[in-house]
């Protein structure tokens, strides 16, 4: 960063740079309704392919580990109310950004569903049995707005949020992404709301412990949970070992203790949530059991 050089080619009014994701000499850019294209680690752009009927893109993602596959998000705005998105599109290219159809069956015919318009792509782990990654976007499909799902390379879409949650605009953040390990989570900016997480309904997996201690008795002369505080005397039980979960099944502090102790629920966990907490005596039966709260201070 101690020296740059000005890229030629393009603007300082082209924005939605981009490096493709296998070769390291080439970048993408958007300007214009079009996309810009360098093989030389950025220092040149030269005008590549346009992106068809988008009157304003706000996004410009690439597929991780393809090389080529450039993905515009673009949108539209009613001639009329100039409110709501009815025109625009998803446009993509798999060579190199060098020419782009739109996802629409008219357009190509591998296509089953029209993507009516979007703001936002992005790519998260493929489906079970599928090579290429899931792809979300926000946008509309079927005159329906909202969080779509394609895990057949944009063929056909099932949209994956729904109208109690859709959180609103993805405001300035204007972002959706999958998550890269695990399939069927996906992310979202919101107006001021943070960042909503959408998990599927199969998120347990069978592997995870259950933790049935919760139908334990919450009291016990070798442990007690007051407010956000666990003390433990281990004195006629032998070593107590105390086990946090979270509300998944998930075991996040796990350690034995031989002598009277004094613990926080900042001791145990760091990250905001309920947790339950179970104490089991060396012969490993569960002596308390207990649900405790870390807040923000």
């Amino acid at each position: 960063g101690a020296t740059w050089t000005t890229a030629t080619g393009i603007s300082s009014q082209t924005p939605l740079q981009k490096a493709d994701p296998v070769n390291p000499a080439v970048f993408y850019a958007f300007g214009s309704n079009r996309v810009f294209v360098s093989s030389d680690t950025g220092k040149t752009f030269t005008g590549a392919g346009s992106v068809g009927n988008i009157s304003w893109t706000r996004d410009l993602q690439v597929t991780p580990g393809i090389e080529g596959h450039v993905w515009v998000a673009g949108l539209g705005w009613d001639n009329g109310t100039h409110v709501n998105p009815v025109q625009g599109s998803l446009a993509r290219s798999t060579d190199g950004g060098a020419t782009f159809h739109t996802v629409d069956p008219e357009s190509n015919s591998r296509y089953t569903q029209r993507v009516q318009h979007s703001e936002a792509i992005g790519f998260g782990k493929a489906a079970p049995g599928a090579e290429y990654p899931a792809i979300y976007i926000y946008g509309t499909i079927d005159n329906i707005r909202g969080i779509w799902q394609s895990i057949d390379e944009a063929r056909s879409w099932v949209r994956v949020d729904d109208d109690k949650h859709g959180f609103g605009s993805l405001a300035n953040g204007n972002f959706v992404r999958g998550d890269m390990n695990t399939f069927g989570v996906v992310y979202r900016s919101t107006a001021g709301r943070g960042i909503a997480a959408r998990m599927p309904a199969d998120w347990q997996s069978s592997s995870i412990r259950q933790p049935t201690a919760v139908r334990r008795p919450n009291h016990s002369p070798h442990a007690r949970l007051r407010g956000q505080t666990l003390t433990l005397n281990p004195l006629g039980s032998g070593p107590l070992r105390v086990t946090v979960h979270d509300l998944r099944g998930r075991i996040v502090f796990n350690r034995t203790y031989v002598s009277q102790t004094t613990l926080r629920s900042r001791d145990m966990v760091r990250s905001q949530g309920s947790y339950i907490v179970t104490v089991q005596n060396a012969a490993r039966e569960t002596v308390f059991s207990g649900k405790f709260m870390v807040v923000k201070h």
